[in-house]
């Protein structure tokens, strides 16, 4: 994949799906500093069967990220100023479901599929440092996602690979939020992702 920049704020961290092993690693790591946050007097008997919750969350989200096609995974790993919102994204090599019309050209691939998905509803276009992205948010009721009873809320970012006609990237965020989607800790999170997706900064080879 062509490389990229992309500014993350603390508490966030990156993840590689590629390399397995440092990834497990990794989740590991973001297991012990969880608990490390935990208050001091709280019972073994509690904090054994919260380990195992914690890391079983964190792996199914890098099993259901790598099984989405992605790449990287992005997630935070303390509360941010004292709120935990329960939010990831992925970065993944994609296929846009869109068919262009007979008359497309390697040319005009891009500017076609594009122009189709803005036409849909929710969908807009960002400009960030050195690209055009398509922007689409939604939101799914409960139990959408695996383990999850609240309302959810996705952000979807799509552009053109630069240098690669015909490959497509996709960046993909998910929140649930304080579990109200209009709230305005939720809103505060799509909002950060926003941020985020605004620093996005394609690197020449």
């Amino acid at each position: 994949m062509h490389a990229y920049e992309v500014v993350i704020p603390p508490p966030w961290t990156h993840i590689d799906l590629g390399n397995r092993g440092g990834a497990e690693q990794q989740v590991m790591g973001l297991v012990d500093r969880a608990m490390e946050q935990l208050p001091r007097d709280m019972p073994p008997d509690q904090v054994g069967p919260m380990r195992r919750s914690l890391a079983r969350r964190i792996s199914g989200a890098l099993e259901q990220a790598r099984e989405s096609g992605g790449i990287e995974l992005f997630l935070p790993t303390e509360t941010w100023h004292g709120f935990h919102n329960g939010s990831s994204f992925i970065v993944a090599e994609v296929e846009p479901d869109v068919r262009p019309p007979a008359e497309v050209t390697a040319e005009n691939y891009p500017a076609l599929v594009m122009g189709e998905m803005l036409e849909r509803p929710a969908a807009r276009a960002v400009h960030t440092a050195n690209s055009i992205w398509v922007r689409t948010e939604r939101v799914h009721p409960p139990d959408v996602v695996p383990e999850v009873d609240v309302p959810t809320v996705s952000v979807d970012y799509l552009t053109p690979a630069p240098q690669s006609p015909g490959s497509w990237i996709g960046v993909m965020f998910s929140t649930v939020g304080d579990g109200d989607p209009a709230s305005q800790s939720t809103r505060l999170s799509v909002e950060l992702f926003d941020a985020i997706m605004s620093t996005w900064t394609w690197i020449d080879p």
